[in-house]
């Protein structure tokens, strides 16, 4: 009786996962550009990232919900996204590693009473962007990169805006481009937010 009890629990459990609970592997996307721990980097920061926007969408494919969270910063940035704490310890671990340096420079900001602030920036001509570019097989794709190269810096609204005009509901499903949303939209803003 046990036995079948524990049978027909995992049959209901595996047939009710969705895609959206499948682990994420960038290896055989990134492994010609970047290390395997990097990648395992990335992987980790991504699924945290992902079950954030699932939890406050309803859509079921994968691609809209990064495009909702997108369409978040057409009117302002994501707030009730970027105050949860969960990934402080994601943030140490990537601040600490080598990809880290890859991904973005550090600007010093001048305020007001003189004080210098610290700005983190994704590298245009960066490792992590290169690699984004070299393994992007969507032309669309890889011509927003390539233009987002050129002019590292702008606002997330204007490139929010930029990316809804340009890609369709389906290319959100490119992995290439919801690894870019995951570290500019998502962990840019927990760096220059939380110094």
């Amino acid at each position: 009786m046990k036995k079948r009890t524990l049978l027909i629990i995992s049959i209901i459990f595996f047939s009710c996962k969705s895609e959206n609970q499948s682990p994420i592997d960038y290896t055989i996307l990134l492994d010609n550009c970047l290390t395997q721990n990097e990648i395992k980097l990335l992987n980790t920061g991504s699924e945290i990232f992902e079950r954030k926007i699932v939890e406050t969408s309803n859509r079921k494919n994968i691609g809209s919900f990064y495009k909702k969270y997108v369409e978040l910063f057409l009117k302002e940035y994501p707030s009730e996204i970027i105050e949860n704490k969960e990934e402080n310890d994601y943030l140490i671990k990537l601040k600490k590693s080598e990809l880290f340096n890859k991904i973005w420079s550090q600007f010093q900001l001048n305020k007001i009473d003189n004080h210098q602030k610290k700005y983190f920036e994704l590298k245009g001509e960066g490792e992590f962007m290169l690699c984004l570019i070299k393994n992007a097989k969507n032309p669309k794709i890889k011509d927003f990169l390539n233009s987002y190269k050129e002019i590292t810096g702008i606002s997330l609204q204007i490139m929010a805006n930029g990316l809804i005009k340009k890609l369709t509901e389906k290319e959100f499903n490119s992995k290439i481009i919801q690894l870019f949303i995951t570290i500019e939209f998502y962990y840019n803003l927990k760096i220059n937010i939380k110094k």
